[in-house]
């Protein structure tokens, strides 16, 4: 952290941010064979 500025002290290059190379991506939720989740 910088003392002398508020945030956490780090600089976003905000031009890298408007560019559309994401991906959409989602978690599959693993079910075992009685239907519950296999998450512990």
């Amino acid at each position: 952290l910088r003392p002398d500025r508020p945030g956490w002290g780090i600089d976003i290059d905000e031009s890298a941010l408007t560019t559309d190379d994401w991906t959409d991506w989602h978690r599959k939720v693993p079910t075992r064979p009685d239907g519950s989740t296999a998450w512990m």
